[in-house]
């Protein structure tokens, strides 16, 4: 993958790294009833929501790696890449470490999030419609950068999202392109780009804000 080791990168130049399920091992095969039970708790009105969600990853999940760099920077609560927890849940989880960053008046220089729920399973007996998976995964984004654009830290972020791969979203250009975006104050705005970019172009624009060297 063209980010891997990104996470090694940045922590070698002593940045503060943190790692919300990429490259993290998936924890099991996708369980549908798993999936079913954690989207009727998010769907419920609760007053505790900020830290509920949490809560219920930890009791599910221990995220681990073999690979001491990343081990020690993933989020334990938050799995890696599997689809039985709905995108909403896992950005609810994102926006408690958030909430606390913020209080601390601090955040990581790099955040690297896994959001997998658009890949889709098809039309499988117990599972989101494809077309349901994806609002659910576009709800989650967009509540993530929501959050992160009312923080005390948005003057001075860059926020890049890339899809894993184009899927079945083959467009009528070529069946490689895929969408990407970047979302950021300091995004310029009605400018058409005509300049070709690739997945290893995002890692290099992550590594020049860092000012690390490239991979």
């Amino acid at each position: 993958s063209s980010g891997g080791f990104l996470w090694e990168n940045a922590q070698a130049k002593g940045k503060r790294v943190t790692v919300f399920g990429e490259y993290a091992p998936a924890p099991s095969d996708s369980i549908s009833a798993v999936r079913n039970d954690l989207f009727a708790q998010w769907r419920e009105p609760r007053e505790d929501r900020p830290t509920y969600f949490r809560e219920e990853l930890r009791k599910r999940y221990n995220t681990r790696s073999q690979i001491p760099s990343l081990d020690k920077v993933l989020v334990r609560e938050y799995p890696g890449w599997t689809q039985e927890v709905p995108d909403v849940v896992k950005s609810e989880d994102i926006l408690a470490h958030l909430r606390d960053w913020n209080n601390a008046g601090s955040m990581p220089e790099l955040t690297m999030v896994i959001l997998p729920n658009d890949h889709t399973v098809g039309t499988s007996p117990g599972w989101c419609t494809p077309r349901a998976c994806v609002a659910d995964n576009d709800l989650a984004l967009g509540r993530i950068v929501d959050g992160l654009s009312h923080s005390r830290f948005w003057s001075s972020m860059a926020i890049f999202v890339v899809e894993d791969d184009a899927q079945n979203g083959v467009d009528h250009i070529d069946g490689h392109r895929t969408v990407a975006l970047a979302i950021s104050p300091y995004a310029r705005r009605g400018i058409v780009d005509s300049t070709f970019y690739s997945q290893p172009s995002m890692v290099k624009s992550i590594e020049l804000i860092l000012g690390l060297p490239a991979m």
